[in-house]
């Protein structure tokens, strides 16, 4: 069989696919937010409907539309609660500071892979901040028990940037300032993707670098009208026009807000 490709301009506009990486931090900061937000342009793949769910388990009343969703804070309870992460990672890490702003006894839960998953970092780290873990020998079921407060923790980045994720997430919620010093930080371009979802949701937050990472007393505010875009999906529908030489197409939103890593690292997704 002969196939003949005849050279040619693509052109149009393309709208960005959804990241289930950004669509899960505006959920948590949805959930400390004052108010309702409303989120656009989100993914509902399986990671970020997790999520949610997490997020309706800690009080918050979520709902959906075609594209978008509300999301409304709960209040905090002295119950027990427990928090499905499905398969998500991310959704573990960064939830496990988060959920202590809620409750004092947190079990974390999931499934697949996950389960075989070390969550080293959140028993080694979270028990400088007043909490205590216990695990099924380093993996999931996790047990954390105690409201999460304020302190000075030293966090490896080695390991990647979620747990840090949920910390840069909650610290700014609390009372009296904490710090972070990194070190070996892989996942820079996801960090960098939180701190601007913060940019938005807390006030006074100030990071000397990616190294070392200080919260200054804030509180959170209303998200509205978040737009997400990955621009990684978007470049790769564009590659074909690229083979001319040229750049075809157009990315494109609307007028709210775009965040998007600047690259991806390959280590980790999210």
């Amino acid at each position: 069989m002969e196939i003949t490709v005849h050279a040619s301009r693509l052109s149009g506009t393309v709208m960005a696919p959804p990241s289930k990486s950004l669509t899960q931090r505006a959920v948590v900061a949805g959930l400390l937010a004052h108010g309702t937000s409303m989120i656009h342009n989100l993914s509902f793949c399986n990671d970020s409907l997790a999520a949610m769910k997490m997020a309706e388990s800690l009080g918050a009343v979520i709902r959906r539309y075609n594209d978008r969703i509300s999301i409304t804070p709960g209040k905090t309870s002295s119950g027990n609660v427990t928090l499905h992460c499905g398969e998500s990672g991310l959704a573990l890490r960064m939830f496990a500071p988060v959920a202590l702003l809620f409750s004092s006894h947190v079990t974390m839960t999931g499934e697949g892979s996950l389960i075989r998953r070390p969550v080293n970092m959140i028993t080694e780290a979270l028990p400088h901040l007043g909490v205590e873990c216990v695990s099924d020998g380093g993996l999931l079921p996790i047990t954390l028990d105690g409201r999460i407060r304020a302190g000075r923790l030293f966090i490896d980045g080695s390991a990647g940037s979620q747990f840090l994720t949920g910390l840069l997430m909650t610290l700014p919620v609390l009372e009296s300032d904490s710090e972070i010093t990194v070190a070996n930080l892989k996942s820079k371009p996801y960090i960098s993707l939180t701190l601007k979802v913060l940019e938005d949701a807390v006030d006074l937050l100030v990071h000397r670098s990616l190294d070392e990472l200080h919260r200054q007393e804030g509180h959170a505010v209303g998200l509205l009208d978040r737009q997400q875009q990955e621009v990684m999906g978007i470049l790769r529908k564009l590659a074909a026009g690229e083979t001319e030489g040229k750049r075809a197409g157009k990315c494109s939103g609307d007028d709210r807000r775009t965040y998007a890593p600047r690259s991806l690292p390959g280590a980790e997704s999210g």
